[in-house]
């Protein structure tokens, strides 16, 4: 008699096989409303209460499904404590009290995403065994901004004649990104959704320190150059790890506006500003700074409105509070690009497009590991997030870059 066997994935589990806290635990810290599962794997709420309670119990099937949105191994679903997320790596002591605990769930993702780059680049430049020597100063909150500009601006040599040079906000941002990069530290530049994270950092033991910038940011270029000086402040600080949106949980707050201050200060002194306020008649307008005028500085200096807020609260033309009641209005109006996909990318390849988000430093290492065999092809593409065909592509595009 032929011996008939059982799909393992569809036979009738037992119903103690899956611990059902840890259920709840994997969604609750990636912010998942039980609608969204929904949505995403196609399991009704009414079900998943029912695992979640221990009244029924999910097949693997099933606990696959949840694993690939929870982002974590099947395995700790049979945990009765799961092990820590990618996402609990960082610490969001750098938000507003009002978002830690709201921060969506596409946010979340794209956080999982930078830790998970920043930990593959980590393992990288081990395997490689890179030299990772870091120039990063190190500094403390009690030091003088000021100081402190005026020696990282002669490391980074930055002057008022290279800032008349640039054509465009573009061009700024990527005179700081190399400018950084050159000092070890890799930029990463990922869409994120507007109104929750600005920007992020880290920096581990042995690891190289990396940031991360909104390349959905408010202003384009002006903005993540803000981003970009903010989170080099974190390093500086030795502060890395934090999720940023520049205003942080009153726990934070004292950090967050050093890091504000050191951002706006180095982008435009307060010598220089003061100046053009008083050669435009415009060091005398009290609190009445409306987003015109704010405009018209940030367009002369080419910054985001963050600098120019955060400069005149500072310099004392604007009340105290004035920036943080400028970022509320800001964040309450509608951005001028709401969706995952800023429209300026999305003529762009996938290769290109993802080159971009990387970095040169960070894709040229991935084609290094690649071509020295310390990363496989389908290691890569899981990086890359795209198809296997398309890895040579990217290899052959870092190759010409």
């Amino acid at each position: 008699m032929a011996t008939t066997y059982k799909d393992p994935s569809r036979f009738d589990p037992p119903s103690d096989w899956v611990n059902a806290r840890s259920l709840y635990l994997c969604r609750s810290r990636m912010n998942l409303h039980p609608s969204q599962v929904k949505a995403l794997a196609g399991i009704e709420e009414a079900t998943l209460g029912n695992w979640e309670k221990s009244i029924k119990v999910p097949t693997l099937e099933d606990l696959e499904k949840l694993a690939k949105h929870y982002r974590c191994p099947v395995g700790y679903f049979f945990l009765e404590q799961p092990p820590e997320l990618l996402i609990d790596k960082v610490n969001f002591r750098g938000l507003s009290e009002n978002k830690i605990d709201s921060l969506s769930y596409e946010s979340r993702l794209k956080i999982d995403e930078f830790i998970s780059l920043s930990d593959t680049l980590a393992s990288i430049v081990n395997d490689l065994r890179v030299t990772n020597s870091p120039d990063v100063t190190r500094i403390h909150l009690n030091e003088n901004i000021k100081d402190i500009v005026r020696q990282e601006r002669e490391l980074f040599s930055f002057s008022d004649a290279i800032r008349k040079d640039w054509e465009s906000p573009g061009e700024a941002f990527d005179f700081w990104k190399q400018a950084i990069e050159k000092r070890g530290v890799y930029v990463i530049s990922l869409v994120l959704i507007v109104n929750e994270v600005r920007g992020a950092s880290r920096w581990e033991d042995g690891s190289p320190p990396t940031i991360l910038v909104n390349k959905n940011d408010y202003e384009s270029a002006t903005g993540r150059t803000f981003t970009l000086l903010h989170e080099w402040a974190h390093l500086m600080l030795r502060e890395p790890g934090i999720i940023c949106d520049f205003i942080g949980s009153q726990k934070e707050a004292k950090v967050e506006r050093f890091a504000n201050e050191f951002a706006a200060e180095m982008m435009v002194s307060k010598d220089e500003l003061r100046e053009f306020l008083k050669s435009k008649h415009m060091d005398r307008c009290g609190s009445r700074w409306g987003d015109s005028n704010i405009d018209m500085i940030k367009n002369y200096f080419k910054v985001s409105r963050d600098v120019v807020a955060i400069s005149l609260e500072t310099m004392g033309f604007a009340p105290p509070g004035f920036y943080n009641t400028k970022r509320a209005q800001w964040d309450r109006r509608r951005p001028y690009f709401s969706g995952l996909t800023p429209p300026r990318i999305l003529g762009r390849t996938k290769v290109k497009r993802r080159y971009g988000e990387l970095g040169g430093p960070y894709s040229r290492l991935l084609t290094e590991a690649y071509i020295s065999s310390n990363i496989s092809m389908t290691s890569l593409s899981r990086v890359l997030g795209m198809k296997i065909e398309r890895v040579n592509e990217f290899i052959n595009y870092v190759k010409a870059n």
